[in-house]
């Protein structure tokens, strides 16, 4: 538990700090991760707004959320009982819902773009029907944009899913520490983010809908 506390608060200083960090670009777009689809008028990111997307998505308000909901299911089947019941096990299963989620968005949203010079923003097709663009969300897992403009095979998401999920099996108990339960939970990470990126797709124009 004291392992899965020092991760949240590492979480919320790194958010503090990227929140201070210079970009060094001044053109480029870091304050939202779903961009319109037009790569020639969209400048690569630093580090540092790779840093900033990443800290942002893991401190996210519905991430947030979604790992209260996953902490309840998990609470209900109990696949971990060293956890126990009542208010501590809940605490301890929340508490490393958000450490998944954090550790995943540092690892496929900053470090591994940085490494391989890959950008983490959503880029929007914006057109088309809902079947197509659903589509087109759900493959983004797969390509993604390289800092020089061209598409490439999405390895950061991958390479970070698994790192997060090797390190989860440091702060997850026995029972849910071995390979098994790492690669399902990696399985996870990446179903979540393609449910992400549709809803980063589709955002906007639900949110013109309902000020409309």
């Amino acid at each position: 538990m004291r392992l899965i506390s020092c991760v949240a608060l590492a979480c919320c200083s790194l958010f503090a700090s990227a929140q201070q960090m210079p970009t060094n670009n001044p053109k480029q777009d870091t304050s939202n991760t779903a961009v319109p689809n037009a790569p020639s008028s969209v400048k690569p990111l630093t580090a540092g707004g790779k840093l900033k997307i990443a800290a942002f998505d893991a401190v996210h308000p519905l991430r947030i959320a979604g790992a209260a909901v996953s902490a309840g299911i998990a609470q209900a089947s109990d696949p971990y009982p060293e956890w126990g019941d009542g208010g501590e096990g809940y605490a301890k299963r929340f508490g490393a819902a958000v450490a998944d989620e954090a550790s995943g968005h540092i690892f496929n949203g900053f470090l591994f773009p940085s490494l391989l010079r890959t950008d983490p923003r959503y880029f929007r097709k914006e057109t088309g029907g809902a079947g197509t663009r659903i589509g087109y969300a759900v493959t983004r897992v797969f390509v993604t944009r390289t800092d020089s403009g061209h598409s490439t095979f999405n390895a950061s998401e991958f390479l970070g899913a698994a790192s997060s999920a090797a390190l989860s099996t440091v702060y997850y108990p026995r029972s849910g520490s071995s390979t098994s339960d790492a690669v399902s939970r990696a399985g996870l990470g990446v179903a979540s983010d393609m449910g992400w990126n549709v809803f980063k797709e589709f955002w906007p124009d639900i949110k013109r809908k309902l000020h409309h």
